[in-house]
């Protein structure tokens, strides 16, 4: 905290005068990106790279050929899963769903003392 007050005292004259663009980028900017085209086209800091179905920063390894700016993500094929579909889609059985929002609390005795 101390550093970042000094920091600060520092760079308020230079923001003042206009002569420094503070932009705010996150270090792991690329890893919590969820799609390629996303991921690919993210110009908050480092390039950042698609690899094997996940982002990345470009400049990491990458055991495939990493999807980068200018290049093409493509739809690829969608996968068959085996088996029955898990859910199904019920919305007809819904006749009334006003909007409306809930509040509650959760309580959890982890060590069983009734307290």
């Amino acid at each position: 905290p101390t550093h970042m007050v000094t920091m600060a005292r520092l760079m308020l004259p230079l923001v003042l005068l206009g002569c420094v663009e503070l932009v705010p980028v996150s270090a792991g900017h690329c890893y919590a990106t969820m799609d390629c085209e996303s991921c690919i086209s993210d110009a908050r800091g480092s390039p950042c790279g698609w690899c094997n179905g996940a982002c990345q920063m470009a400049s990491d390894s990458c055991s495939s050929t990493a999807v980068v700016d200018g290049g093409t993500c493509g739809g690829g094929a969608p996968v068959d899963l085996p088996g029955e579909p898990f859910f199904e889609d019920r919305t007809s059985l819904l006749s009334h769903n006003p909007t409306q929002k809930n509040y509650g609390v959760s309580i959890t005795d982890i060590d069983g003392d009734g307290q």
